[in-house]
């Protein structure tokens, strides 16, 4: 019995370091893209930079805001050029 108790908490041990690694992997899956598109709204912000555009990377969730984003920076910006 205790062999069984040390396979079963071996077997916990292993699973929960998959998982770790697995859930640290998606973090990053989806981090990185939401990173990059809030340093393009910091650039938009800045500059006024209406060409700027957000990479379309990520899951399908993160990848359709970046679209929507570049979608409302085209629109600013063809607003922008007539009030000018």
């Amino acid at each position: 019995t205790l062999t069984w108790i040390f396979a079963y908490a071996g077997g916990l041990t292993v699973a929960g370091f998959a998982a770790v690694f697995v859930a640290a992997r998606f973090q990053r899956a989806v981090s990185r893209p939401l990173q990059a598109l809030a340093a393009t709204a910091a650039e938009v912000s800045s500059r006024q930079h209406y060409a700027a555009r957000a990479a379309e990377a990520g899951p399908a969730e993160v990848a359709a805001l970046a679209r929507a984003f570049n979608d409302m920076l085209t629109e600013l910006g063809r607003r922008d050029a007539e009030l000018a």
